[in-house]
């Protein structure tokens, strides 16, 4: 759980002693400055991709930078440096979204569509457990209903989602949801908000 208190306001007020300041100043973050370093560097990053997919708009592009960033940021998350974590986690999140996107493009007109989508899945959730993160999760969620045949579309000021199997839609998606508790009751603290 986490919980955020102002230390400051809270010794004025007479709630906390001096010792209590210091000892839970103690645990705070100890290189903050960086984090405002690392969103500048992963707008610069995002910038530098969305030029160069500009200038050479295709899949097989997405695919070569994704991959670059991929690997880039799990290689930064590997060596559990935690002053560059969240532009690890950028990278990693980023990454995935090039390749997988690109994956997808690429095989639009593949003849197994069904095992292109699964890969990406499965690059999905591996890269949401590297990153830590709930949108890549999720992410891979909804991309998997596409195996079982939903689908969305919009038009003007309207969206829909179409399910055609939805007994198999609810039967699937509470296995999984179930299994999934199941594994969070086992795993490590810092994997549970994922």
């Amino acid at each position: 759980m986490k919980v955020t208190l102002d230390l400051d306001v809270l010794l004025d007020e007479g709630k906390i002693t001096q010792k209590e300041h210091d000892k839970f100043s103690g645990f705070s973050a100890k290189n903050t400055s960086s984090l405002g370093f690392s969103i500048l560097i992963a707008f610069g990053v995002v910038a530098i991709i969305a030029g160069l997919l500009i200038l050479v708009p295709s899949a097989e592009v997405a695919i070569g930078i994704g991959l670059l960033i991929l690997v880039s940021g799990i290689g930064v998350l590997r060596s559990e440096s935690d002053q560059w974590r969240l532009l690890a986690n950028i990278f990693v999140v980023l990454g995935a979204l090039l390749f997988g996107g690109g994956v997808l493009m690429l095989s639009e007109n593949s003849e197994s569509p069904t095992l292109v989508v699964l890969f990406v899945v499965v690059v999905y959730a591996m890269a949401s457990v590297l990153a830590r993160s709930s949108f890549l999760a999720v992410l891979s969620v909804f991309l998997s209903s596409s195996l079982i045949g939903a689908m969305t579309g919009h038009g003007f000021a309207t969206y829909f989602l179409s399910i055609e199997n939805p007994i198999t839609t609810v039967l699937l998606y509470t296995a999984l949801g179930i299994s999934l508790y199941q594994v969070s009751k086992n795993v490590d603290i810092k994997y549970k908000s994922i």
